[in-house]
């Protein structure tokens, strides 16, 4: 309940700031911040435990960061094609599938790794809480 308190206190002020501000966007390090205090909470992460997870865990949104934006800019490329021939449309099947199975294999890595920090349960928590934490952000956003 402590927690949530927190977390509450820690909400309001957020929301708050952002729309006082002109942008509908808040900071990224905001958000980020944000984001570390809710799945703490709901992971009930120790100090310890933090101190391993977190590294990995911005480790592991780092390299997904990469595999997005070239999967973007490859795409925005073959897209731009006024009239794309079989073998452009070939491509872009082959890119496709080709990001997917990096995106997969790092999320494998990653989750694997997070269950020798968190254990299996914290670990499904952790995916779940990370969906969460998406909506209440959108929310939040759309509400305003």
């Amino acid at each position: 309940m402590k927690n949530l308190l927190f977390l509450l206190l820690f909400l309001v002020p957020f929301v708050a700031s952002v729309s006082a501000q002109g942008d509908r966007r808040p900071p990224r390090e905001k958000i980020e911040q944000l984001r570390v205090a809710f799945l703490t909470e709901r992971l009930d992460l120790t100090v310890e435990e933090a101190q391993s997870f977190w590294p990995l865990y911005n480790e592991y949104e780092a390299a997904r960061s990469l595999l997005e934006k070239a999967r973007r800019k490859q795409m925005k490329v073959l897209f731009s094609l006024e009239n794309p021939t079989e073998s452009d449309v070939s491509q872009m099947i082959t890119l496709a599938e080709s990001n997917h199975a990096k995106h997969s294999a790092l999320r494998s890595k990653y989750l694997f790794a997070s269950m020798k920090i968190l254990g299996p349960k914290r670990t499904v928590m952790l995916e779940k809480s990370d969906d969460d934490f998406k909506r209440e952000v959108m929310k939040k956003l759309r509400d305003q």
